[in-house]
């Protein structure tokens, strides 16, 4: 098995142009996670070692490698769920809490079929 190191500060496609390579490494999301809340599952995922049920419409996702602060973009949508909708109520470098409500009122917690978020940031 070969590892290495490749340094290049410019990516150049043959008809497409070109672009430095800070935007790819800065513009990339850095977590990406699709789960379920009923039943509590991951389905598919990028950069996440586990997520927790938190209770009725909460879900806890852990990432395998953190943020380097909280200064990062956490991004969220709810893809299927009767309804519901779905924001971000907290994050750390190393886990972001996502909670679903009903539609109709932010007051009664829900759980979703399907829920996706990513992150934006740097990483430690």
């Amino acid at each position: 098995i070969m590892a290495g190191k490749i340094v290049a500060d410019q990516l150049e496609h043959s008809t497409a142009g070109s672009i430095a390579t800070n935007f790819v490494v800065e513009g990339s999301a850095k977590m990406v996670i699709d789960a379920s809340q009923d039943p509590q599952g991951i389905n598919d995922s990028f950069n996440v070692s586990s997520i927790a049920d938190g209770g009725t419409g909460k879900t806890e996702a852990t990432l395998t490698n953190v943020h380097s602060t909280v200064n990062y973009a956490p991004v969220h949508s709810v893809h299927s769920g009767n309804n519901r909708r779905i924001t971000v109520i907290s994050h750390t470098a190393s886990v972001v809490k996502y909670e679903c409500f009903q539609e109709s009122t932010y007051n009664n917690a829900a759980d979703a079929a399907g829920i996706s978020g990513n992150t934006h940031g740097d990483l430690a």
